[in-house]
């Protein structure tokens, strides 16, 4: 009896796969050209510069404020410590340097994980993808879109090396609170340099790239806790970290603390008081992404001790004189507010060179923007009498000089002693 052979079943299976990726591959390629012509020049790519702010240093040379519209601080590659790069490579993409922008191997598993869960949502953009979606694209979750970012970051591989796409990455990722960049997030979150951030503290961070409001490590620790362990563990499975160093860097409390946050300090009114002058001589866009170094004469510790000392001393008139406004009363995040507490101002500056060391324009920056040490106008008080007698004593007077302390009327004005009496004739000395 004759049976019909038929072609063996695991032919037949290697013929449809060739088929489907003889498909996928013409959509492929027909993709790329529908959509190479609606993205940016090879040129646009190598001539990409991120958008830096302009610093402000104080007297020691330390940064104490950054203007800018992305608050960057550009770091390079081999600054960075190198779990942090393993952080970032385990958890977002560790075939990078083995894929071409594209991760084949990474979309198949995604598709076949989202086929399975009916839920969609795998991601399998890589580290390329993901700079070119921040570079030039929009956010939004269209098919379109994500042709475009797969081209780009095609053509971003022609146009960079690995290490490249990856310090780029670095600077340009969006870390919450207005921080981009690894090193400006480093400061904001730890108030340490990227450099000296350490194997949990990496992890953390490089866990914060995903939702970074979601998992900030300032306001919610605990979910930021359960993140960075997940980043660990994958660093552990991938035998970039030790079991000792795994089991040490999990053991470890969030010690994140708010750190360099480039204003909200005793300078604010000092800062302010630059931004308008340095504004209108150089353009905002200068300013703001010029990439300027300002150095300042401010003494930053001499600022916060001024500052408090006159909030403590104005706070201390306010209960012993029973005033019924007081700078207590108001809530800790009250903005623009109309001050009807006691306010005041002060200004240190030395005498020898004018450098101004410290320039306190009111009680609190947040509650008013008014610089009552350069914008109001008052009486200069007792101030005037060291610029009266040195005018005298450049004249002839001396200390014996005698001086008749009597009325005196000037068109419609009589000055007056605070006590409303006169003393006759003095000499300089005591008049002084």
């Amino acid at each position: 009896m004759l049976q019909a052979i038929g072609k063996p079943k695991h032919k037949k299976t290697w013929t449809w796969i060739g088929i489907i990726f003889c498909v996928l591959l013409g959509v492929f390629i027909g993709t790329f050209w529908f959509y190479q012509d609606d993205l940016p020049p090879t040129s646009e790519l190598k001539n990409y510069t991120l958008r830096t702010g302009s610093e402000v240093y104080d007297r020691t040379g330390r940064i104490i404020y950054l203007f800018a519209f992305e608050k960057r601080k550009l770091v390079s590659l081999k600054e960075l410590p190198p779990h942090l790069i393993d952080a970032l490579l385990v958890t977002e993409d560790k075939r990078f340097y083995h894929h071409f922008g594209v991760d084949p191997f990474s979309i198949i598993r995604s598709v076949l994980i989202d086929v399975k869960s009916m839920d969609f949502s795998q991601g399998a953009s890589t580290i390329t993808q993901q700079m070119a979606r921040n570079m030039f694209l929009t956010l939004d979750k269209k098919v379109s879109r994500k042709m475009r970012e797969i081209v780009l970051a095609i053509r971003i591989e022609a146009s960079f090396t690995k290490d490249e796409i990856l310090e780029i990455y670095f600077n340009k990722i969006f870390w919450g609170e207005q921080n981009h960049g690894v090193e400006t997030a480093s400061l904001y979150y730890f108030n340490k340099h990227a450099r000296d951030l350490s194997i949990a503290e990496s992890a953390m961070i490089v866990g914060m790239i995903q939702r970074p409001n979601y998992y900030d490590p300032l306001e919610h620790p605990d979910r930021a806790k359960v993140r960075r362990d997940y980043v660990l563990e994958r660093m552990y499975k991938a035998r970039k970290i030790s079991e000792e160093e795994y089991i040490a860097a999990v053991n470890s409390p969030v010690n994140s603390k708010k750190g360099m946050s480039y204003g909200s300090f005793a300078s604010d009114y000092f800062i302010e008081h630059i931004r308008q002058y340095l504004e209108s001589k150089y353009g905002t866009e200068k300013l703001f992404e010029g990439g300027l170094k300002i150095y300042t004469t401010l003494d930053s510790e001499l600022s916060s001790y001024a500052d408090s000392t006159l909030n403590r001393y104005l706070s201390r008139i306010e209960h012993s004189g029973g005033y019924p406004n007081k700078f207590s009363d108001l809530p800790g995040n009250a903005q623009d507010v109309d001050t009807k507490y006691i306010q005041g101002g002060l200004v240190l500056m030395e005498n020898k060179t004018g450098y101004v060391r410290a320039l306190i324009g009111g009680r609190s920056f947040e509650h008013s923007k008014f610089n009552r040490m350069t914008q109001a106008r008052r009486q200069p008080g007792s101030s005037i009498k060291p610029v009266y007698y040195t005018i005298a004593v450049e004249k002839g007077y001396t200390p014996a000089t005698v001086i008749n302390d009597a009325p005196i009327t000037l068109g419609d004005w009589t000055p007056h002693n605070y006590n409303r009496a006169y003393n006759g004739l003095t000499r300089m000395r005591v008049a002084i």
